[in-house]
C-alpha cells in the first residue's frame, strides 16, 4: 500500500488540470511497470532474451526514474523521458523482430502510445511529440521491406494513409475529450472553491455563534422530542463538570440533578405539547444558601405542525433577588426611620414646649422649674445624639468617601464623646476607665471614628447595671489597633449577636433603665468601619457584659 501511494503520489502545489495530467502520467507509468515485469518474465520462460532484457532495461531506465523525477516536481522532464524513452524502447525492440522476422505487431503498443500525447502535453509541443510518434510508425512499416530489400509496394502507401487517418481520429478525438475534459475540471475547481470558501464561512459563522453561545450569561439549550441534548452552551458544563461534547447527545436525565429533573419532566412534556412554558425555580445548595433561576422552554414546529425541537434558557436571577431584598429591607428601615421621626424626636420637643407653656403662664414654681430643666436637658441631649446618628447613616447610605484624614487624639476624643453622657453616668453611678494614653495619636477621619466612639459608649451605657464599670482601652494586634470599649451589662444573645454581625437595622431594645434607641446605632458603626477600610468585632455572653472592638490597620496611624 506504501509503495502504491508513492508511486502514484503527487505534489500539492499542482493546479487542478496539471495535477490530473501527471496523475494519469503516475497510474499510466505503474501500469507500464507491471505490464513490463509480466512481459519480462513471459519473456524469459520463453526464451526470448532480447526481449526480456528490453524489458529490464524499460523499467531501469524509464519507469523507475521516472518515478523519482515525479516526486522531485520535474513534471514535464519525466513526461518527456516517459514518451521518448518508451517510444525508442518499443520502435528499437519492433525493429529487431523485423530482422528475425518475428511479426509481434507492436506497432499497435505505439498507436496506444499516442492516445496519452494529447493528455500530457500542450500547444506545439503535443503536435511535435505526435508527429514523432507517427514518424516512428512510418518508418518501421518501411523497414518492414527494405530490410529484405523488397521495394515499398501499394500496400505500404494504403496502410500509411490508414496510419494517418487513425491519427488524426486519434488526436482530433483526444483533443476534443481533453478539451472537454478541461473544462469539467475547471468548473469542478471553480465549485471546489466556492465549496471551500462556503465552508470556511460555515466555520467562521459556527465559531461566532459557539463564541455568542457560550458567552451568554445564561444557560442555553436544545432538545429533540426525545429528550436528547442537540445543542447546549458553556454554562452547562462549567454547572455539571460534563465537557460539552459529552452532553450532546444524552438525554436530559441523563445530564441534570434529579432535583431538577423533577422539576422540569412536567414542564418539557407541556412544551412538547405545543405550549410555551415559563418557570421560575429556587435551588438549594450544599452550603445552605438558595440560587434563584427564571427560564422558559419555547416549542419548534415541523412542516406536520408538530413540536420537533424545544429550547430552552435559564438566567441566574440570585443577584436580583438579593438586591430585591436589599430593597425591602430599605424600605423598611425608610418606613422605621419615618416612625421615629413621627415618635421618638417629636416627644422631646413636645416636652420643652409643654414646659416652655407652663413658664409663661406662671404654672411652675421655682423649684419645679428646675426639676423640669433637668429633664430637658437630659431628652435634648438624647435628641442630638439621635439626630447625629440619623445624618450619619443617611450619608453613609450614599457610599460617599469620607473627609481628609486629620491627627486625633484617641484619648481626648473619648473624654469628649463621654461628656455627652454625664448625665447618665451620675444618674446611673457608672464609672468610665478610659485607659488609652493621651501620647497614641492616629491618623484617621476624625468625624467617623468620632461616631463609632460615641455609639459604642452609648450603648454601653444603655445596657450596663447601675454601679457598673465601661473600659475604654488600646493595644496592638499584628498588624492592627484595636479600640476596645467592654461593659459589665446584661449582655447580649446569640440571636441578637447574629443580628449585628449581620450589619441588620434592628428593632431597639430598652435599656436597663429604661432607655430608647433608633435600633441603628451598631449598623452605622459596622457601615463607617466598612467604609474605613477598618473591621468591628464582639463578642458577648448573656448576663456577662458585652465587648466591641474597632480594627483598624497600622498603615496611616500615627503612634506616639
Amino acid at each position: 500500500m506504501e509503495l502504491t501511494r508513492f508511486l502514484i503520489s503527487v505534489h500539492d502545489d499542482l493546479s487542478g488540470l496539471e495535477r490530473r495530467k501527471f496523475v494519469v502520467l503516475k497510474k499510466v507509468n505503474f501500469v507500464a511497470i507491471v505490464v513490463a515485469l509480466a512481459l519480462m518474465c513471459i519473456n524469459g520462460f520463453s526464451g526470448l532474451v532480447l526481449q526480456s532484457l528490453a524489458c529490464l532495461l524499460a523499467i531501469l531506465l524509464i519507469f523507475l526514474p521516472v518515478i523519482f523525477l515525479l516526486n522531485l516536481g520535474r513534471y514535464h522532464f519525466a513526461a518527456s523521458l516517459f514518451t521518448f524513452g518508451l517510444l525508442a524502447m518499443l520502435s528499437g525492440v519492433a525493429y529487431s523482430n523485423i530482422l528475425i522476422d518475428r511479426k509481434t505487431h507492436l506497432e499497435v503498443i505505439i498507436i496506444g502510445l499516442s492516445v496519452i500525447a494529447p493528455i500530457l502535453y500542450e500547444g506545439w509541443w503535443r503536435r511535435c511529440v505526435f508527429a514523432c510518434i507517427f514518424l516512428a510508425l512510418c518508418g518501421l512499416e518501411a523497414l518492414k521491406y527494405i530490410s529484405h530489400d523488397i521495394p515499398l509496394p501499394s500496400d505500404y502507401w494504403f496502410a500509411l494513409l490508414n496510419y494517418c487517418v487513425a491519427f488524426l481520429l486519434i488526436y482530433f478525438f483526444s483533443s476534443v475529450f481533453r478539451d472537454e475534459l478541461a473544462r469539467s475540471i475547471e468548473e469542478a475547481d471553480l465549485l471546489n472553491e466556492k465549496l471551500t470558501s462556503s465552508e470556511e464561512q460555515l466555520k467562521k459563522s459556527k465559531l461566532m455563534m459557539d463564541s455568542l453561545l457560550n458567552n451568554l450569561p445564561l444557560f442555553l439549550a436544545m432538545l429533540d422530542r426525545k429528550g436528547n441534548y442537540l445543542i447546549v452552551n458553556q454554562k452547562y458544563e462549567d454547572a455539571f463538570g460534563i465537557p460539552m461534547d459529552e452532553i450532546i447527545g444524552r438525554h436530559y436525565r441523563d445530564v441534570l440533578p434529579a432535583e431538577i429533573v423533577d422539576f422540569h419532566d412536567p414542564l418539557i412534556e407541556k412544551c412538547l405539547a405545543g405550549t410555551p412554558q415559563d418557570f421560575y425555580q429556587n435551588i438549594s445548595q450544599e452550603n445552605g444558601a438558595f440560587t434563584h433561576s427564571y427560564g422558559k422552554y419555547f416549542p419548534i414546529f415541523g412542516d406536520d405542525n408538530q413540536v420537533e425541537y424545544v429550547t430552552v434558557f435559564v438566567t441566574d436571577v440570585t443577584e436580583l433577588k438579593e438586591v430585591e431584598h436589599q430593597l425591602k429591607e430599605l424600605n423598611r428601615t425608610k418606613d422605621k426611620l419615618f416612625s421615629i421621626i413621627a415618635h421618638d424626636l417629636m416627644s422631646p420637643i413636645d416636652t420643652l414646649k409643654n414646659t416652655l407653656y407652663l413658664q409663661d403662664h406662671g404654672e411652675l414654681s421655682q423649684e419645679e422649674m428646675k426639676r423640669y430643666t433637668h429633664s430637658v436637658r437630659e431628652n435634648l441631649s438624647g435628641l442630638s445624639h439621635m439626630l447625629d446618628n440619623l445624618l450619619s447613616w443617611a450619608k453613609a447610605q450614599f457610599h460617599g468617601a469620607p473627609s481628609h484624614k486629620s491627627a486625633v487624639c484617641l484619648h481626648q476624643l473619648i473624654e469628649e464623646s463621654a461628656g455627652l453622657f454625664k448625665e447618665i453616668l451620675r444618674k446611673k453611678q457608672i464609672l468610665l476607665r478610659n485607659e488609652v494614653s493621651p501620647d497614641v495619636i492616629l491618623q484617621v477621619h476624625e468625624n467617623d471614628l468620632r461616631v463609632i466612639i460615641r455609639n459604642l459608649l452609648n450603648n454601653a451605657l444603655k445596657f450596663n447595671r447601675e454601679g457598673g464599670s465601661i473600659y475604654v482601652s488600646v493595644q496592638t494586634e499584628s498588624e492592627s489597633i484595636v479600640c476596645t470599649v467592654r461593659d459589665e451589662g446584661v449582655g447580649i444573645s446569640e440571636s441578637r449577636l447574629e443580628q449585628i454581625r449581620g450589619r441588620v437595622v434592628m428593632d431597639s431594645e430598652m435599656g436597663t433603665s429604661g432607655e430608647k434607641g433608633t435600633g441603628i446605632g451598631l449598623s452605622l458603626c459596622s457601615e463607617l468601619a466598612t467604609r474605613n477600610g477598618w473591621g468591628i468585632r464582639v463578642s458577648s455572653k448573656k448576663g456577662e457584659g458585652a465587648a466591641f472592638t474597632v480594627v483598624m490597620p497600622v498603615n496611616g496611624l500615627i503612634l506616639r
